[in-house]
């Protein structure tokens, strides 16, 4: 038999494999999250900042979630009013709003910005590659 094999079948019997793909999850996250930071909208960098990842281990299922916590962050990405995806944003155009300075804004609303959807897409062969030898 392939030393190779032999050598992969005890890590998967010892239970390694799991640890494995933690870390290649691991490395596809932090893949996704550099990206995605490059192509964040940045203003005064607060979301940029604030994109991270992190890998959940729930029983045997493992995920891997990559976002930011702030609460505008869906906003930026999914856009709002006429231009929101989906069309689930406001539809009375336009509307005025008051910034925390005092100063009055019309506005229909803001494009999308999807820096994590593409991320994720300009990655998928890159994300292939890195589970590619695990199993």
């Amino acid at each position: 038999m392939n030393n190779d094999f032999i050598a992969n079948l005890n890590l998967l019997i010892n239970g390694g494999l799991q640890d494995i793909i933690v870390e290649k999850l691991e490395d596809a996250c932090q893949l996704i999250e550099n990206e995605a930071k490059e192509l964040c909208p940045v203003d005064d960098g607060t979301l940029k900042a604030s994109i991270n990842h992190k890998i959940a281990i729930k029983d045997t299922k493992l995920t891997g979630i990559i976002g930011s916590n702030l609460e505008y962050a869906p906003y930026v990405h999914e856009g709002t009013g006429i231009y929101a995806i989906n069309g689930k944003g406001r539809k009375e155009v336009p509307w005025t709003f008051v910034d925390s300075k005092g100063k009055t804004w019309v506005t229909k609303g803001q494009k999308p910005k999807q820096f994590l959807k593409e991320a994720i897409l300009n990655n998928e062969e890159n994300i292939k590659t890195i589970f590619k030898d695990t199993l």
